[in-house]
Parts: structure tokens; sequence; C-alpha cells
């Protein structure tokens, strides 16, 4: 049986969770919370650790420069997504922002005490795409790279959408489609590896579950 404290504080974290809902201002703090775990965490990594998750395989997978159209155009996706999420009140979406922030918890705390990095190609082509990607190597440093956020962010909102009866097979053919192909572009970008994605991806799933069990005990 859980102590009449513990009930309490499960219940103060819930309704904290739907004011912040309510009001309307859980979206902006979600960004904050995503910005927070992953650049705060760059202050306590310590980079001589850092460590290649690669495979021989993840060579092999050729450089794409013009998908760092979908790489970051992720960003509006997420938007959408997380806003549409936040127009149904209820325990889903709870469980939707729960699993969210959680999960960018754990990320945070897998960047300090497990970093890795990633040596990244030479971008010598020219045109919009290879000038595109060389910014993005210059101002994101290749460091927090498992789990992937960008996959955990994308299929989240995948999550979030496959078993609601008030959204078609339209949309939600749309949404699996952009969450895999954001995944796919994160390593035709050089951005990650394989196991960073798979990370991020199985990441979001068993936070989905955890935070569901948390709702229903409290």
């Amino acid at each position: 049986m859980k102590s009449e404290r513990e009930c309490g504080s499960l219940k103060a974290c819930s309704e904290a969770l739907r004011k912040l809902i309510r009001s309307k201002k859980l979206l902006l703090f979600a960004g904050f919370w995503n910005c927070f775990c992953y650049f705060g965490s760059k202050l306590f990594a310590d980079g001589s650790r850092a460590v290649y998750a690669g495979t021989a395989f993840d060579d092999k997978i050729p450089v794409l420069p013009w998908m760092i159209t979908i790489y970051l155009g992720s960003y509006v996706f997420w938007f959408f997504l997380y806003d549409d999420r936040l127009r149904t009140a209820g325990e889903e979406t709870d469980r939707f922002f729960y699993a969210d922030l959680i999960g960018k918890a754990v990320c945070a705390g897998i960047f300090i005490l497990v970093p890795t990095t990633m040596l990244r190609p030479a971008v010598t082509g020219q045109g919009l795409w290879y000038r595109a990607l060389r910014i993005l190597y210059e101002l994101d440093s290749p460091v927090n790279l498992f789990p992937s956020i960008h996959c955990f962010n994308s299929w989240l909102c995948w999550i979030g959408i496959r078993g609601r009866i008030d959204r078609g097979m339209t949309i939600k053919s749309l949404t699996l489609a952009s969450a895999i192909a954001i995944c796919v572009s994160t390593l035709t970008v050089r951005q990650h590896v394989i196991a960073d994605a798979a990370g991020g991806i199985l990441l979001a799933e068993l936070c989905y579950q955890v935070t569901g069990i948390f709702l229903k005990k409290s």
C-alpha cells in the first residue's frame, strides 16, 4: 500500500501538469526543458571521455546534404504535433507530456554519464545544401548524441497520435512517415549513428509506458 504522502505527491505533480496544460504554457516550457537538458548537460559532460557508438554499417550510410531540410524541418513538425496534443485535455495528454519531460531528463543524465561523439565528413561540395550542412556542423558540436533527442521527439509525436480515434489514417500515416524520415535524416546528415536513433525511439516508448503506470497509480 502506498503511503498518503506518496499518493499526495503524485496527485500534486499531476495537478501541476494539468494547470500548465490548461494555461497553454506547457508548450513553451517543453521547449525550454528541451534546450535546458541538451545545452545544460554540456556544462557537466567530460568530452575527453566521449566514445563513438557507430559501426561499420554507419560508415557506409551515404551523406545526403539535401536531407538537412528534413532534419531542420523537424522543429516545425514537433511544434504542430505537440500543440495538437496539448489541445486535447485528458489523461493521454498528461501522459504524453510526462513522457517528454522525463525522457529529456534521462537524456541529460546519459549525456553527462556516458558522453558520445562522432567524426563528421569533410563537406567540400558547393550549393545551398552543402553550405547549410557546413553551418550546421559549425553551430552544433558532435556531442550529446546518445540517445538522439531528434528521434525521441519525433517518435513521441507518433506515439501521441497513433492510438487516437479522433485522427484518421491519413494523418497517422503522415505522422509515422515524417517521424521515420526525421530519424533517417539524422543519419544521412551525420548528426547521429544508428545506435543513437534506436536509443531515442526506445526511450520514447519506455517513457510512455512508465508514465502510463505512473498516472494509473496517481
